[in-house]
């Protein structure tokens, strides 16, 4: 199975970003994944990176966080010298989406859009819709808490 070099995912919700490393990790999808508080500390990371061989190949941004949002995030992503748009793939995760703004999402560029939180299943979904790589065809196991009965 072919798996991403890197993932990273930029949420200010901890628990949100918590979750989305076990599920990362139960998906097995890619050999490295980072997950950032603030797109602050996001860009800074991917300032750093030397060459467009070591950006992540897919980016994960929730919409709305303060300071930076994710529209403003994505278009200085873009402006970086070593990101290629060909090798890195941008991703919006919000908690409602109306038609309004999936017409903002595609204005500003962006193809993909999805609903958080993201779960096992539906990253290795993403990944092979995305990247037209073939996940692993293991089943992944997870017990969701918060379904569990009172």
């Amino acid at each position: 199975m072919k798996k991403l070099n890197k993932i990273v995912f930029i949420d200010d919700d901890i628990p949100t970003n918590e979750y989305h490393k076990f599920i990362v990790k139960k998906a097995d999808v890619a050999r490295d994944s980072y997950f950032f508080t603030t797109a602050e500390n996001a860009l800074a990371y991917l300032s750093d990176i030397k060459t467009k061989y070591d950006f992540p190949d897919l980016i994960f941004i929730d919409i709305k966080m303060p300071g930076m949002t994710g529209h403003e995030f994505i278009d200085s992503v873009r402006s970086l010298p070593n990101f290629n748009e060909k090798r890195t793939e941008l991703a919006y995760l919000a908690t409602t989406m109306t038609n309004e703004d999936v017409a903002a999402y595609a204005a500003n560029g962006m193809k993909y859009y999805y609903f958080k939180t993201i779960t096992a299943v539906n990253l290795c979904k993403i990944v092979t819709e995305i990247f037209n790589i073939e996940t692993a065809n293991k089943p992944v196991n997870v017990i969701d808490q918060r379904a569990r009965r009172i």
